[in-house]
């Protein structure tokens, strides 16, 4: 699975304001198999605000085309 990083990475209370993963759970990812993935996607995006979201729904979606 793609990794949701965006390339801003700025963590603010141990959460990132790029992709919204915890510190644990961007140390998680490349050991993680794709289910345990899909959770902390799932879980990252929902810690955004509608912004950020936004920004990062973008920048994902063209990261994704890039890389496929």
């Amino acid at each position: 699975m793609i990794s949701p990083c965006i390339g801003v990475c700025k963590l603010d209370e141990d959460v990132c304001v790029g992709c919204g993963r915890t510190t644990d759970e961007i140390q998680e990812w490349r050991a993680g198999n794709e289910s345990s993935q899909q959770m902390i996607l799932r879980d990252c995006v929902a810690r955004l605000d509608e912004e950020s979201l936004e920004v990062w729904l973008n920048k994902y979606k063209a990261k994704v085309k890039r890389l496929t």
